[in-house]
């Protein structure tokens, strides 16, 4: 074993597959989600015309609607604010999360 093996593995506080996940926030895509993606003022989030134009040009992996985009979008928010929540030390996870979404003008 090399010795950045070693180091690392004795750096390490656990895995992935240990941790409990408690979810205060959460939505299912295959329910209604009208409350998330509406684009008035009857919606949750505001979603302005320049924002509503620029996710519809994301290249959000498999996405092929604007309200498959806005669900992601929504989900990486939430992602964040887990995120915001945990220490560095004990934040165990590799995703690159919304980083992986790119706007194409």
């Amino acid at each position: 074993m090399k010795l950045i093996d070693v180091l690392k593995e004795s750096l390490r506080s656990g895995f992935f597959e240990d941790l409990e996940q408690y979810a205060a926030l959460s939505f299912d895509r295959t329910k209604n989600t009208d409350s998330l993606t509406k684009t008035n003022e009857e919606g949750l989030f505001v979603w302005s015309e320049d924002a509503i134009k620029k996710t519809d040009a994301m290249n959000v992996g498999s996405c092929k609607t604007l309200r498959e985009r806005q669900l992601v979008l929504i989900a990486y928010l939430f992602e964040i604010a887990y995120d915001l929540c945990i220490s560095p030390i004990h934040n165990v996870s590799r995703n690159p999360g919304f980083e992986s979404c790119h706007y194409s003008p």
